[in-house]
């Protein structure tokens, strides 16, 4: 059971939403958190306010709509097909087709390139920031073996012209050089990352949030978004649903605070940038490692952040072992909830 401890002005200060009060057994993560918007004045904006300033918008990934099953129509990098119903494979990509691979009878098949949209199968097992050299394929208009392709799905689809002309535009509404996770598990051995970018427009999953806006402004944003200042933001304000699963509805994802790029100096977004560059392409272990072995690029990351929001040295040397300690804490108890080893006090 979760006792509720807060002093009467905690409770005036967020009588809108109790939640966080009750998010933490370590309720100084709260208090760190307002420490943190008390401290920064305009270098934080609301995450709408953000995409307002890039003339910039959100849409849910692809999943199973228009008719369509997502499943039945991705080719996976081999490493992201763990299902039974993700099928077909990358092979090997040429000039204007792709060779893709049914795992289980070896069969190859060929399809055009321009019938493909670049595309993230899934969040778990993503290790990486920049997953421009390392995206998937989802078809999106009839092609010579169509049938072929699809026929080895326990699924089966009605492949009409109604159902290209309708899917196409779904899919490319939703293509965008950024995604952020919208339903993770934040325990689990393959949850890496929060955030992902392509230098290359892709479409991701379902479980994230497809962000149209440019491409500076995505790796600045997904350096955010994988920051540990986010993590606690995103733990402290996520819709609770089962134990370590968060879930980041649009609300909620609006109103997030992240970094007023137009109020930071140019050289400060400069760095930043280099930051990116120095971190994108690292294999991640998972949140939870990353948190308890204090895995260095994540170190680089919150450094940056920490800095841009104007904390000292001292203070982020003194900060950060203290906050990843807790928030693996904090993750661990959340996952030992979800599968009920945690007796009631």
């Amino acid at each position: 059971m979760v006792i509720l401890r807060a002093s009467q002005s905690d409770l005036k200060k967020r009588a809108h939403n109790l939640f966080p009060l009750i998010a933490f057994k370590n309720g100084w993560l709260v208090e760190y958190w307002d420490n943190i918007i008390d401290k920064v004045g305009d270098k934080l904006i609301t995450f709408q306010k953000s995409l307002h300033q890039s003339n910039a918008n959100i849409m849910r990934g692809i999943e199973t709509a228009r008719g369509g099953k997502v499943q039945n129509l991705t080719i996976s990098l081999r490493d992201r097909a763990i299902k039974m119903n993700d099928v077909w494979i990358l092979r090997e990509v040429k000039d204007r087709i792709i060779l893709t691979e049914n795992r289980f009878t070896r069969q190859i098949l060929s399809i055009p390139i321009r019938v493909l949209k670049p595309a993230l199968r899934r969040v778990s097992l993503t290790n990486t920031i920049d997953i421009s050299n390392e995206l998937d394929y989802v078809v999106t208009a009839d092609f010579p073996d169509s049938k072929e392709f699809l026929s080895t799905n326990i699924k089966k689809m009605k492949m009409t012209p109604i159902f290209w002309n309708n899917w196409r535009p779904y899919v490319e509404d939703r293509l965008s050089q950024l995604a952020l996770v919208r339903r993770a598990d934040v325990s689990a051995s393959g949850t890496c990352l929060l955030a992902f970018y392509s230098n290359t427009p892709f479409a991701p999953p379902g479980v994230t949030w497809s962000v149209d806006i440019d491409d500076k402004r995505s790796k600045l944003l997904c350096l955010w978004f994988n920051s540990t200042v986010n993590l606690l933001q995103t733990l402290l304000n996520r819709k609770e649903t089962r134990g370590a699963f968060l879930q980041l509805d649009e609300y909620v994802l609006e109103e997030a605070q992240v970094l007023n790029f137009d109020s930071i100096d140019k050289k400060i977004i400069a760095n930043l940038l280099a930051v990116f560059n120095n971190v994108k392409n690292v294999r991640y272990p998972s949140i939870l490692e990353q948190l308890e072995q204090g895995f260095n690029p994540r170190v680089e990351i919150d450094k940056a952040i920490l800095s841009t929001l104007g904390f000292n040295k001292q203070e982020i040397l003194s900060i950060l072992p203290k906050l990843y300690a807790a928030l693996a804490e904090e993750i661990r108890l959340l996952k030992q909830l979800m599968i009920g080893k945690v007796e009631e006090e």
